[in-house]
C-alpha cells in the first residue's frame, strides 16, 4: 500500500516556476534501482521532492512510478523520474542527454535558467503550455 501523505502537492499538481535544467551523464543505477540509460528521456529530481515521503526502501518510494512534465521556450518533455540530484534546488532539474536536447538543443549551455515542470502519472501527455494555449 502507498501512502502518499507528504507528496500531496506534487500529486496535486503544483507547477514549479523558474528553475534551471542542467544534464549529467547517467551511469549505473538510479535511486529507484533501474539501471540509467541515455537513450531514455529520464530525469533526477532534488532531495527535498524524495525527502517530503521518506520509504524504507528507497526502490519503492512513490516518485519512482511518476513523471514529469517540464517547460521551456514552449517546448515541453516528459521525462521518468529514475535518479535523486543532490545539488537540485525544489525548482531545477537534472535531464538526460536526450530529456536536456528536447527543451534546448546546445548541449554546451550546461545550465539553462527559466524551466517550469509538473510532477505527473507517466500515463498523461505533456505538452507546450505555448501549443496548448493555441489549440484553445
Amino acid at each position: 500500500m502507498w501512502i502518499f501523505s507528504g507528496f500531496c502537492s506534487s500529486k496535486n499538481g503544483k507547477i514549479y516556476k523558474n528553475g534551471e535544467f542542467t544534464y549529467y551523464d547517467q551511469v549505473g543505477l538510479g535511486s529507484c534501482g533501474t539501471k540509467l540509460r541515455e537513450n531514455l528521456y529520464t530525469v533526477a529530481l532534488g532531495v527535498d521532492h524524495w525527502n517530503q515521503n521518506p520509504v524504507a526502501n528507497p526502490n519503492k518510494h512513490p516518485l519512482c512510478h511518476r513523471c514529469i512534465c517540464a517547460w521551456y521556450k514552449g517546448r515541453a518533455v516528459k521525462a521518468w523520474i529514475r535518479d535523486k540530484c543532490w545539488s537540485c534546488r525544489w525548482s531545477n532539474l537534472d535531464l538526460s542527454r536526450k530529456a536536456f536536447k528536447r527543451l534546448e538543443s546546445n548541449l554546451d549551455l550546461g545550465r539553462v535558467r527559466g524551466v517550469s515542470f509538473k510532477i505527473i502519472p507517466c500515463n498523461k501527455s505533456c505538452e507546450s503550455k505555448a501549443l496548448s494555449k493555441k489549440k484553445s
